[in-house]
């Protein structure tokens, strides 16, 4: 059982209360073809889980250290994450499709002293042995370090301490109002932050977090008619519950996306097939979640990722300068201090302007405080002299009937001129729209500079393990 200075946390607080008050409910389960909740762990177990796991941590890691988190199913990092901030050290999650080099090079970045025994072999990093153990609790806090693109789009190591995690914790339990009663469909991955947040927050609130690993959409829908009752997914997801909708409305009250851009047409979609509205939370490795925009509050914007959490600071800065604050209503880059970020990389500095972490997104407010996310800074191409944000121009071409989804990338038109170059998947398959259409519709929406020179259909897009498409891959291809 969880005790010790690890006891100090918030979320391992609530984790022994449930295993008293609540020992025999259902804390993790996996989700079936079917879409039945099969329990993997009650909070009872799942206590003595996360006890047994910081024991051997304890017995062989000196507080602070790194241990990397490499293989395994989505249900361990939940007992590796408790168990972590219960003994002082610090959990690194890689995701298992990370490459042997990619494992490699974080190991060394991080100067990762051990590994879980899921994962496959690195060099130099020995395995945790779950046979010794030792009196945890040491003093140090716990936290995990996410792999982060940062916000250069090179990968940095970012560091979450446990009072980190328990701020993230309340917020997002907070914001989405998790209770015992629900079950919170978890098919983001866990060794993301995303997951990490809905983990944390459902531990917190005593709701039992419902694996589906991978995601597959006809178990996550038969899941979601009959069962769940809060999921947290991204837009690719989305898309593909627009399809499998349910044959009678069922405990669902509240879904949101993140990660990627939500497109307006994919919104109407789901609420049409689901019944319920479609909200949008915003965050990052770095800060954890820092707003919900929820369908059913009176603050809901279409379009918005809404308010603030609570004690979330967020400003719109000069791109050029970030000791300048602009204006509600005009668009810079958005800037959050918050209790959940955090405590700098393990292999560089951080970008922060008066305690506010620079995200690198783009961005506005509203003058009632909603958030509205329109780009990345860094994706801005320059097309005759005029920056163009690609997300616009992707948003427009969305639009159109005839398409499913699309990316917008640099052209290379020579060694000085760049233009713009559009690929889509078509809506069917054997009908993808005319050129002289796509193009028509666009010059309707768009400036002249705006308009892709090239627009090509194909049959997918690229894309993360949590559905963010990779368009470094379609910019090479």
């Amino acid at each position: 059982m969880i005790a010790g200075a690890g006891a100090a946390s918030e979320i391992l607080s609530a984790l022994a209360r449930h295993a008293t008050d609540a020992p025999d409910a259902p804390a993790i389960c996996a989700v079936e073809p079917d879409g039945a909740p099969r329990t993997v762990a009650s909070w009872n177990e799942l206590a003595h889980r996360a006890g047994r796991l910081a024991a051997a941590l304890s017995a062989q890691v000196p507080p602070g250290a790194v241990v990397l988190l490499h293989g395994g199913r989505a249900a361990d990092a939940v007992g590796w994450y408790l168990a972590a901030i219960a003994a002082g050290v610090s959990i690194l999650p890689v995701h298992r499709a990370a490459a042997p080099a990619e494992v490699e090079s974080i190991a060394r970045r991080s100067r990762a002293i051990a590994r879980v025994p899921a994962g496959p072999a690195v060099r130099g990093v020995p395995v945790i042995d779950l046979d010794r153990a030792g009196a945890h609790g040491a003093g140090a806090s716990g936290a995990v370090v996410l792999v982060s693109s940062g916000t250069t789009g090179a990968s940095k190591l970012a560091r979450r301490l446990s009072p980190a995690l328990d701020a993230d914790a309340h917020s997002v339990a907070h914001a989405a109002r998790l209770g015992p009663g629900d079950r919170v469909l978890l098919a983001v991955p866990a060794c993301h932050s995303y997951g990490l947040d809905m983990i944390v927050a459902a531990v917190l609130a005593g709701a039992a977090i419902d694996i589906l690993d991978p995601f597959d959409p006809q178990a996550a829908a038969a899941h979601l008619a009959a069962h769940g009752t809060v999921f947290p997914g991204v837009p690719v997801m989305f898309e593909s519950l627009s399809r499998h909708g349910p044959t009678r409305r069922g405990p669902l009250r509240l879904a949101f996306s993140a990660g990627a851009p939500l497109p307006d047409r994919l919104l109407c979609e789901f609420t049409q097939r689901w019944g319920i509205g479609l909200g949008q939370l915003y965050g990052a490795s770095e800060l954890g979640s820092v707003t919900l925009c929820d369908p059913n509050s009176l603050d809901y914007a279409r379009g918005s990722v809404g308010l603030p959490m609570r004690d979330v600071s967020i400003r719109v800065l000069d791109p050029a300068d970030p000791a300048r604050a602009l204006p509600t209503g005009a668009t810079g880059q958005i800037a959050v201090r918050a209790p959940s970020m955090f405590s700098g990389y393990l292999d560089g500095d951080s970008p922060l302007a008066d305690g506010h972490f620079l995200t690198g997104d783009l961005g506005h407010l509203d003058s009632r405080g909603r958030l509205f996310v329109t780009g990345r800074l860094k994706l801005l191409i320059d097309v005759g002299g005029l920056k163009v944000n690609p997300q616009e121009v992707e948003a427009a071409l969305a639009d159109h009937p005839g398409v499913a989804e699309c990316v917008v990338v640099p052209l290379a038109v020579s060694d000085t001129v760049t233009r713009l170059r559009a690929v889509y998947v078509p809506r069917h398959a054997d009908a993808a729209p005319p050129d002289s259409s796509l193009r028509e519709f666009l010059r309707t929406r768009l400036a002249p500079h705006q308009i892709p020179r090239l627009i090509e259909p194909v049959a997918s897009l690229p894309r993360s393990p949590t559905g963010k498409v990779l368009r470094t891959k379609v910019a090479g291809c």
